[in-house]
Parts: structure tokens; sequence; C-alpha cells
């Protein structure tokens, strides 16, 4: 074979190999539940409407993860905790790529809860992950790898102590499964900045009514109509009983699909919740 046989070769293998590659914009590391780089995922499967396009956003940030989220097969069905199925499918256009647990315990503020701490698990920001729970205290996962375990005691939370623990993807998942036992939307909502306007909403940012029950859900992707400055956004939410995660349909407005339009000063109408724009939180 000669040189510029070589060279041809080389050049229609790199072509097969780029038309056969996976295109859900993620690594295998960046969603660490998963055993290898999702094929499908939000930005590949769940088109903006014409006349839009998807916000910019920084590479590797929050924002870029939350869009390149691993999405189950078409048509999969939400499921609750306990195996049965989440009774109304048409709130659900498609279904995060995500354990649920086996307990009554990931529900809506911890879903999001969820989210944001395999984010920074998977940039390696083990320090940064830790939420305040119901009583204001914080509970980091650096104190869990400690040892450190709270306890309900009454009305009161008490803290308890054990051998150290490690800091593996299933050390999170039992972090987490402890964590939801003592947060809530009141909890969350505490923690989170308030956001001025809903012109200042970007992906990343919380609707959250703090309450029993309360409800929250995250805005997963945003797109925008350049000549308009319409902008729609992507909801993910969980909720209760503990179910899978998913992201909503617009069925008030199913002209939009998945996506729903959010403007200053107006309320977010989700199926089943309406939020009101000063219920619009950040990290």
């Amino acid at each position: 074979m000669t040189l510029r046989e070589i060279r041809a070769f080389a050049a229609a293998l790199l072509i097969a190999v780029a038309a056969a590659w996976p295109t859900g914009g993620a690594d295998a590391g960046d969603y660490p539940w998963l055993p290898a780089a999702p094929v499908r995922d939000i930005a590949n499967a769940i088109p903006p409407p014409p006349g839009f396009a998807r916000v910019a956003v920084v590479e590797d940030g929050f924002a870029s993860w939350l869009r390149h989220l691993p999405l189950a097969p078409a048509g999969t069905t939400v499921l609750l905790h306990d195996g049965r199925p989440l009774l109304d499918q048409s709130i659900i256009a498609a279904v995060i790529d995500i354990d649920t647990g086996i307990s009554d315990l990931q529900q809506c503020a911890d879903a999001i809860m969820r989210l944001r701490t395999e984010f920074l698990y998977s940039r390696g920001l083990i320090g940064a992950i830790g939420f305040a729970l119901i009583n204001g205290e914080s509970y980091p996962f650096t104190a869990y790898g400690r040892g450190v375990t709270p306890r309900q005691n009454g009305d009161e939370i008490q803290w308890e102590s054990a051998k150290p623990r490690g800091a593996s993807h299933g050390d999170l998942r039992r972090y987490l499964d402890l964590l939801f036992g003592f947060a809530s939307t009141r909890s969350l909502a505490r923690e989170l900045q308030a956001v001025a306007s809903l012109r200042d909403a970007g992906i990343g940012d919380v609707f959250i009514r703090a309450g029993q029950p309360g409800h929250a859900v995250i805005i997963a992707d945003m797109a925008e109509d350049a000549s308009t400055g319409r902008r729609l956004v992507l909801l993910v939410q969980g909720s209760m009983p503990a179910r899978g995660i998913y992201i909503l349909n617009n069925t008030p407005h199913a002209d939009l699909g998945a996506w729903f339009e959010i403007s200053d000063g107006q309320p977010l109408l989700t199926p089943g919740y309406m939020f009101r724009p000063e219920e619009l939180r950040r990290f």
C-alpha cells in the first residue's frame, strides 16, 4: 500500500468513526451513575420550536451539564419508587436516565438537590457538596465521609459519629438518601438566592414553593427568539411520592411541546402548579 493509499484509508476511517460515535455531548464521567456516556440527551432529543435557538452557555458549567442530561429511551414510563407506573403519563415529555431508589425519599426538592450534587461530584468538587437540613444546620458530604450522621430525636436533630466512610458514588447515594430524609422545599428555598426578575432567569435556576406540600422545578434548558426576545425553558422535576425524574410536557400550551414561555412579571403555569415570578431562586 502506497503512502497516498494509507492516508486515504486513514481519512476514510476517521470519517466512519466520527459518523458512528455517539453525539450526546458528554463524557462518561459527566454522569457518574451511568456506566457509559449517554447517547440520547436533552440537547439532541428535544429541539426548540421554529424561530427559537438555544442560548449560549459556558462549556463544562452547570447549565451545559443540565442541557446534556441523559434521557431514557423514548416512550419510557415514569415509575414510582415502588415500581408502580405514574397514573398520568401525559405530563411527561421525556424521562431522565437516573435512578430513583427504592424508598419514598427522592421527591421534588430532593430531585433538584440530587442533580446539583451529581454535577458537583462529576467535577470533583466534593467539598462544595452539602445542603441545610430542616433545622437550618448544614450537612456536607465531607461530614458524611467523616462518619457523621443525623438522627431524629423528637422534634430535634442530633448528630451521631461512626467510623469514616468513603467518597465513592455509592457513598454519595447513601449520603443523599440520608439528606433527603432531613431536607425539604423549605430548607432548600432558604438556601437559594432570589432572582430579581424572570428576564434574569437562567439554566439551573429553580422555581420553588416552600410548604407542606411545596413543589420545585429546575430550568434544564433555555431557547430564545432573537427577533422578538421571547424565551422558552425546559422544566425538570420529581414529585411525591418519589418517582423518576422527568421533563414536563406543556399541556396548557401543547403547541410548544415540552417548552414553557417565561415572561417578566407573569406567573409560570405548569401541569398542577402555578409559580409566581418571585419564587424563582438560584444556586
